[in-house]
């Protein structure tokens, strides 16, 4: 431990710094440092640290008695600790490297940080130091050379051994690291006055003067001092600190640090959750504190090399040992406190800081933390000498009033009226700010006064009292009181002698009038009173009578016995007061008289009253008081000219009324003095009622005219340029001050009326009248013969005005249940208006019509809105376009409106165009607003439809309606492809036919196809190319019988309903073709393929060979008579050659097709292995459905047809009988038909059998299975219509029915 221990101070916890003789210890023990901020490293008068007995102040770091905080501090405490050695160590200058401190018992227990650590402080390099000790010996060797170092650097340790840091015993690492940041980072000399705590306190103190620091925890929490202390090192970094918010502390801290590191360049050693802890760590407070030493000893440095640069001052320790630097700062910083200053000598060091110590105590009440014989010592400690100049460089001389020096008889006496003075020098006052303030307490009031420098720090002070009693004179240095102030001064006031009632003194008087003035002296106390009066013209003067009253008032009493001007002189003990002297102009009253004065006239307000006086002399006009007075009004009358010995006045009446006008002299009245005037203000009178814009001919009107204001006068009702009594008659009467004028008009005009008060126009005259006689309009049509009228509908009349007289417009109000229209009214003509407006409320409306603001006759007119009207009507129906001659034609009135037809509101007619005729029409209410119209138009053309409400016409009445022939279905022809009995039809493909109603007349076609479980197809139906033909094709989902309806106006057509059988889509995928015949075979050898079309759908099978012209026939024929889907195909190759089979179901190749077949033998004809296009043999079938259908149908074998078909009796036929179809009742299935069909094709070229072609004219289509001749190179084999047999067709016909179909289509 270090050599200076450091006993317990009672004022602050911290040890004073006295030396004491260390005790021997023989281990660390673990002392709690106490949170509270008055306990430091032990606790009051206990003489321990870290050691039991007497220790160092490194003791003090782990310190502590309450048991609960000791994690707490001790936490902060070793942070603080391991951060201030990190930042230490970084950028430091050391020959060794080791890793970063964590733990202050591990990292620091070999010796090699530590070696670090004080190479860095010291700038010294330890030797000897391994820098990899593996064994224990090296730790500790590495030890010794740092503890040697310590004592080269003058650091006594006690107890503190190699061994025992080489232990890793904390509580010795945290003291000896306490000792470093003492010596090196705090720079602290402990002394007996002062401990390092208090120290650092009165430090931050002298910084931060208005912050009341006065500890190092709570103080510190808000941030609010840590900020301001940045601020005052560098100010402008913390621009927002009136700003933040005190409650917000951790936030403050965050912020402060965050500025000190950035630009202080600090070290954020302690987390700002640890300063604003309730248990914050004051060791760790002072180290971190510590680092604003350096930048502010800089700024420090700096202010005092400015303000005494000649001194040269280059740091804050040794260049002011000699007090001389001190001195002059003193000087400086306050001139004249130092004023021999730059004669002092360095010889005189001790008796030169003395003094500087003295003055900082009594002129800037400074109590200095540090000695002169501190400040002499060479090695005087840093902090303390800047906590001594920050404390002159942000303190201030304080004041001393008690060395004020004051005199002058402005302290004694004071007159009224008079300026005193005295004078204050603050020459010995110290800095402060001299306070005068003068009050008179006997009134109550403030005295000004005046106060100014006459020399440095001596200030003059005058004052002149304007009223008597006892001033306050109260003198204050700086606010506070200079001996015997305040200064009490008697004023005495000649002045308050006072003439009584003053300003009722008459000054003007006749000659011989007695005088009296009374004085008032009950403010000046006793003394004598004498009043003398004289003529201005003669220096005799005339003593007055004084009379003395009981209440120390006085009464003068005198009288002038000539004209002129006199005054009057008043003394008080002998003293003349002026502001008691009186001046006085005699006169004599009966030298005036009134000229012929304008008694009891007439005149109006603000026009001048003239009149003339009459003086003896010209001098005396002008002396002359003239008043005019109405009621409380008085209005002074001037002089205006003045010729001779006459004047003459005049004044401007403002209110109507009685005047009085008064001239007197010397209130005294002149011959012909009182007179009366009156005065009359038109403008004052006004009409009670409201004033006609217009008014009709035989209607009264009152003109009430309020005169109460006038003044007197009289009334009076006339028309300008007119003869009043040709278009007017008038009667007038009064009531108190009203004038009621009853007029009536009898002529039609316009005219200008005028209504006046005593000759002159009231305020609202002249004005026009309009003169109209409201009987001569009349309203077309009459409104009163209009009793309903439709709501919704627009409703226009007429206003025919001619002969009414003059007027703008007529005034039209439309009053419904609740709502008010606002009608339209545009000029039709000269005298023709028309009106307009929509009722939209149903209900009663009543229309009033005014002209000239007077109803017309008959208004107001009286209307029902009905609930309807055309407007809110339509029809709809086939009806109103189209008719037939041979049945009723419809349509529907939609009114919303029940009882139109009954009431006789809508009427409908239906008229020819050409023949001018009417059609019967008859209709029926619903009841629900809504109306069902039929009606026959037996003639062909065009005809009219009227369709009217209340005689309008509804939205796009009259319609105009064509009637044209009636339906007729018998007429009507159906043909197609699906429904000849030829085709079948599959689902997939198009089943189309076509109904032709071109002489069926006029019609609608419906068509229906209802298939099995009553299942609808789809139909599409369209208009053909040609004019009255319609395509119908039908669109099924499921196969089966279909029973098709086809109507003609609702009537089936001949031969509906038609029954279709509607086949499964074609699927040649099921089809497969197998055997011998269709691989390579021999010429000769007779060969065969079977062909199997089950499951494929009805459709069309097409065998084609494609090889050598003139080969070989394929004969083909159901391989079973009871499964005719599987057939056989045989055939005897005659030539060599390679052949193509082509096998298709329903134009699709089944699966394999074509098939390619080579026929080899001894033939020794030239083969051709290139079929040509002409060696091409087509054979072909169709099939219907393989199902249930056939089950009936015998298969038989016949020669019938062999002769008429031109066959051999070898060829063969089958023979199958047609189902029955009876039960439909359709003609052709009633019966059975036989279907011959010959499988043993040969080709249509030349053969080997040479037998002719089959020659058959095909049968009717209507029947089922016939046979046709095979026209090309095969033959088809088909099932009759809805039928599941076969028959034969040739393909050619086919094509030409579908050619025939597409022909009539166009």
């Amino acid at each position: 431990m270090s050599e200076n221990t450091e006993p317990v101070s009672e004022r602050d916890g911290y040890s004073d710094g006295a030396k004491e003789t260390p005790k021997k210890a023989t281990k660390w023990e673990a002392v709690p440092i106490p949170m509270n901020a008055k306990a430091g490293y032990s606790q009051p008068n206990a003489k321990q640290s870290y050691l039991d007995n007497s220790m160092d102040t490194a003791s003090h770091a782990i310190k502590g008695s309450e048991k609960q905080k000791t994690e707490n501090w001790q936490r902060i405490q070793r942070t603080t600790f391991t951060n201030w050695i990190n930042s230490r160590l970084q950028g430091g200058k050391s020959s060794y490297s080791g890793p970063e401190v964590y733990e202050l018992e591990i990292n620091l227990q070999d010796g090699v940080v530590l070696a670090k650590l004080m190479e860095v402080l010291t700038g010294l390099k330890i030797k000897g130091v391994n820098k990899t000790p593996k064994l224990k010996a090296h730790k500790i060797d590495n030890l010794t050379q740092v503890l040697r170092i310590m004592e080269v650097e003058k650091i006594r340790l006690v107890s503190i051994t190699a061994e025992g840091l080489s232990q890793g015993q904390l509580k010795l690492i945290m003291g000896l690291v306490w000792t470093l940041i003492l010596k090196y980072q705090i720079k602290f000399k402990p002394t007996a006055k002062i401990s390092v705590k208090r120290a650092m306190i009165v430090w931050l103190q002298t910084m931060l003067p208005s912050s009341n620091i006065n500890n190092l925890s709570s103080d510190w929490q808000s941030g609010f001092a840590l900020l301001s202390l940045i601020d005052v090192i560098k100010p402008g970094l913390v621009p927002q600190l009136s700003t933040l918010d005190p409650s917000k502390g951790l936030s403050n801290c965050s912020l402060a640090m965050k500025i000190a590191k950035n630009h202080l360049k600090i070290p954020q050693i302690l987390a700002p959750e640890d300063i604003c802890s309730l248990n914050v760590d004051e060791i760790s407070m002072m180290t971190y504190l510590s680092y604003f030493c350096d930048p502010a000893a800089s700024k420090l440095l700096k202010w005092a090399q400015k303000m005494i640069p000649h001194m040269n001052i280059k740091n804050l320790t040794t260049d002011w040992n000699d007090g001389l630097a001190l001195a002059a700062l003193l000087e400086a910083r306050f001139p004249g406190v130092f004023p021999d200053a730059p004669q002092l000598r360095s010889q005189d060091a001790f008796i030169t800081l003395r003094r500087c110590l003295e003055i900082c105590t009594e002129r800037m009440g400074i109590q200095p933390v540090i000695t002169a014989k501190e400040i002499l010592d060479p090695a005087i400690d840093e902090l303390m000498m800047m906590s001594f100049l920050s404390s002159i460089k942000n303190g201030a001389l304080i004041a001393l009033p008690d060395e004020l020096d004051v005199s002058g008889p402005g302290l004694q006496t004071a007159m009224v009226g008079r300026q005193s003075q005295f004078t204050v020098d603050c020459t010995c006052g110290g800095p402060g700010k001299l306070f005068i303030d003068i009050y008179n307490t006997s009134l109550g009031k403030q005295v000004k006064h005046t106060m100014y420098e006459s020399k440095p720090m001596i200030h003059t002070i005058k004052y002149q009292p304007d009223d008597g009693g006892e001033l306050s004179i109260e003198i204050l240095w700086s606010g506070n009181p200079i001996p015997n102030s305040p200064y009490r001064v008697s004023v005495t006031d000649a002045a308050q002698l006072k003439i009584i009632n003053f300003n009722d003194h008459i000054t003007t008087v006749n000659i011989n009038q007695e005088i009296t003035l009374d004085l008032d002296a009950t403010k000046i106390g006793k003394g004598s009173l004498k009043g003398f009066y004289q003529y201005e013209d003669n220096e005799e003067a005339m003593t007055a009578e004084v009379q003395e009253n009981y209440d120390h008032t006085y009464t003068l009493k005198y009288s002038f016995p000539r004209s002129g001007q006199a005054s009057l002189h008043v003394y008080w003990n002998g003293e003349e007061l002026p502001h008691c002297k009186v001046k006085y102009n005699i006169v004599n009253s009966d030298q005036y008289a009134l000229l012929d004065p304008p008694d009891e006239q007439l005149f109006h307000t603000m026009y001048p009253v003239k009149f003339q006086v009459q003086a003896e002399s010209e001098v005396a006009l002008p002396l002359l008081t003239m008043v005019a007075a109405c009621g409380e009004i008085a209005i002074p009358i001037e002089m205006k000219t003045i010729e001779g010995r006459i004047g003459t006045a005049s004044f401007l009446p403002t209110v109507p009324g009685e005047y009085k006008i008064e001239v007197s002299c010397a209130n005294r009245y002149i011959l012909g003095s009182p007179f009366t005037i009156y005065a009359v203000d038109a403008s004052q009178c006004f009409l009670a009622n409201t004033l006609p814009k217009t008014m009709a001919i035989g209607l009264s009107h009152e003109f009430q005219l309020e005169t109460k204001e006038a003044g007197p006068g009289a009334a009076s009702f006339d028309i300008e340029d007119k003869d009043i009594n040709r278009a007017f008659q008038v009667s007038a009467v009064e009531q108190g001050s009203l004038v009621i004028f009853t007029v009536t008009p009898l002529l039609c005009g316009e005219y200008l009326a005028t209504l006046k008060w005593s000759d002159q126009h009231i305020s609202c005259s002249p004005f026009r009248l309009s003169i109209c006689n409201p009987k001569k309009c009349k309203v077309e049509p009459n409104l009163a013969e209009i009793k309903t009228i439709p709501v919704g509908k627009p409703l226009n009349f007429r206003v025919i005005t001619k002969g009414a007289g003059p007027g703008t417009k007529p005034i039209v109000k439309a009053q419904g249940v609740s709502a008010l229209y606002n009608a339209e009214i545009e000029t039709y003509d000269k005298d023709d208006y028309s009106v307009t407006f929509v009722p939209w409320e149903i209900g009663k409306l009543e229309v009033s019509v005014t002209w000239g603001g007077h109803p017309i006759p008959n208004s107001p007119f009286d209307l029902e809105v009905l609930g309807f009207h055309s407007g809110m009507c339509t029809a709809q129906g086939e009806g109103l376009q189209r008719a037939l001659t041979t049945m009723p034609a419809q349509f529907v009135v939609i009114a919303d409106q029940p009882k139109l037809i009954t009431d006789g509101y809508l009427a409908i007619r239906v008229t020819s165009v050409v023949k001018k005729s009417e059609c019967k029409v008859r209709a029926r209410d619903n009841g629900d607003g809504t109306y069902n119209i039929a009606y026959l138009a037996p003639q062909v053309g065009a005809y009219l439809i009227s369709i009217t409400v209340h005689g309008d016409h509804i939205p796009g009445s009259p319609f105009k309606m064509t009637s044209v022939p009636g339906p007729d279905a018998s007429k009507c022809i159906a043909y197609g492809p699906a429904l000849e009995s030829t085709t079948i039809l599959n689902i997939g493909k198009p089943i189309d036919f076509s109904v032709d109603v071109q002489s069926a007349g006029t019609g609608e076609l419906t068509v229906k196809a209802i298939g099995p479980a009553g299942v609808q197809a789809s139909v599409y139906t369209s208009k053909g190319d040609s004019l009255g033909i319609y395509d119908i094709r039908l669109d099924p989902i499921r196969h089966g019988k279909y029973r098709v309806s086809v109507k003609w106006a609702n009537k089936h057509i001949p031969d509906s309903p038609f029954v279709l059988k509607i086949f499964p889509g074609v699927d040649a995928t099921k089809c497969k073709a197998y055997g011998p015949g269709l691989e390579d075979g021999r010429v000769g050898q007779q060969t065969y393929f079977v062909i199997e079309t089950k499951n494929a759908g009805a459709g069309t099978l097409k065998v084609r060979l494609h090889g050598v012209r003139e080969a070989f026939n394929i004969d083909i024929s159901p391989k079973d008579p009871q499964d005719i889907r599987t057939l056989e195909a045989k055939y005897n190759p005659p030539k060599v050659g390679d052949y193509l089979i082509t096998i298709k179901w329903d134009d699709i190749n089944i699966p394999g097709s074509p098939f390619k077949v080579t026929v080899t033998g001894d033939q020794t004809e030239e083969m051709f292995h290139k079929p040509l296009p002409h060696s091409l043999s087509d054979t072909g079938f169709e099939f219907g459905e393989d199902d249930d259908d056939f089950s009936d149908n015998a298969i038989t074998m016949t020669k019938s047809l062999s002769e008429t078909s031109g066959f051999d009796r070898d060829q063969y036929v089958t023979q199958e009988k047609m189902p029955d179809f009876g039960s439909v009742g359709k003609k052709g299935y009633k019966k059975h038909f036989t279907s011959e069909q010959p499988f043993k094709i040969r080709s249509d070229t030349t053969t080997t059998t040479n037998k002719p072609k089959m020659k058959m004219a095909p049968l009717s289509p209507m029947y089922g299975g016939q046979m046709y001749p095979s026209y090309g190179r095969g033959v088809v084999m088909r099932p009759a219509m809805m039928a599941p047999q076969m028959q034969v067709q040739p393909l050619l016909v086919k094509k030409q029915q579908q050619r025939k179909q597409q022909k009539r289509r166009r």
